[in-house]
């Protein structure tokens, strides 16, 4: 029996890759849709991007600013290291003066279950708009 690791993640995981993968794709295009040739691809896109955002405790607004730095980073859509520097890299709107050193942002583990729990307010709010 084949399981497929997708399984594993929830389905709040599920929704925020689905709707990373569509941003991605309105973004460049083209040249995004080009790589996922069939539904498996797709699938493994989301299966491994889903895994390192939890293993990274990547944050929704860390996603959002990486989709916002990808904007000014990236001409071709972003491998997945890229995307994970992008969301760990400040944006230029986070001001940072010359003289301060760049700060990277800590993970807090422990809140982390209410920020999912907040991930997934928002995204119910907006299944339901549509």
């Amino acid at each position: 029996m084949t399981i497929n690791m997708f399984q594993f993640h929830s389905k709040l995981n599920c929704r925020l890759i689905d709707h990373l993968f569509n941003r991605l794709a309105m973004m460049y295009g083209k040249k995004w849709l080009d790589m996922f040739m069939t539904e498996e691809s797709i699938n493994g896109w989301k299966n491994v991007w889903a895994e390192m955002i939890n293993t990274r405790g990547l944050t929704l607004e860390m996603i959002k600013r990486g989709l916002n730095n990808c904007i000014d980073m990236y001409d071709w859509p972003p491998t997945l290291p890229q995307f994970v520097k992008a969301c760990e890299t400040l944006s230029r709107d986070e001001t940072v003066t010359p003289n301060e050193p760049k700060l990277s942002l800590p993970v807090n583990r422990a809140a982390m279950p209410k920020e999912l729990k907040d991930l997934k307010n928002v995204l119910m709010e907006n299944l339901s708009v549509h």
